[in-house]
């Protein structure tokens, strides 16, 4: 009978390997999310577009995490991987980052307005027109097109099929190095507690 234990490695020659795995694995769920978004998109507009819009809004983030980097130093999506892109997925990368910035992380462009009125009233028989209310119209495109949609897919699944080219060469590089670790030693750590996540306070990065 064969029996498998994974044991955790670390250091910094294991750093590139696991934020490479994050920004896989934040392509990948954009990919997934972009694919429902579409199917509830195709059937037609059902109900209320909160939910819609709630999804079109997470798709962004998460696209756009890849590139913000945070606690993972070793591996970011940075200019020179935009570089490699078709021209348009280049302008299309552009045009989601500044959507994620400019509108649904922060309100900046006019896709939000919000306009104070004055509400007038006109009395025909007195002949006056006075301000009873004031009130704030409120402007705001819900949700992006379909196309788009499949733009930030294709996107997405670009660059997860550029990246996973290198990232089997990162793990060959760190099985390599696995191997020079004396097994004594990785039996050892079996005993270690398991990391988990979300065991810190919020505000606390992740350690390595």
């Amino acid at each position: 009978m064969l029996n498998y234990s994974a044991v955790k490695i670390s250091g910094p020659e294991t750093y590139r390997l696991a934020d490479m795995e994050g920004v896989l694995r934040d392509l990948s769920w954009t990919v997934d999310l972009c694919d429902q978004i579409l199917r509830r998109m195709r059937r037609g507009p059902r109900g209320s577009t909160t939910e819609l819009e709630a999804m079109q809004a997470a798709a962004l983030i998460r696209y756009g995490r890849c590139f913000k980097g945070g606690v993972r130093t070793a591996f970011i999506l940075n200019e020179d991987w935009i570089t490699k892109l078709p021209p348009d997925l280049q302008a299309a990368h552009r045009d989601f980052e500044i959507l994620r910035d400019k509108h649904i992380a922060h309100s900046v462009n006019d896709w939000e307005l919000n306009i104070p009125v004055a509400v007038l009233h006109r009395d025909s028989e007195k002949e006056t027109v006075e301000v009873v209310n004031v009130s704030v119209k409120h402007h705001r495109i819900l949700t992006i097109g379909d196309d788009s949609i499949e733009e930030l897919r294709k996107l997405a699944d670009t660059l997860m099929r550029m990246i996973k080219a290198q990232f089997e060469e990162e793990r060959q590089r760190v099985l390599n190095i696995a191997k020079q670790i004396p097994v004594e030693e990785l039996e050892q750590r079996l005993s270690a507690p398991e990391a988990r996540p979300g065991t810190k306070p919020l505000d606390d990065p992740r350690g390595r």
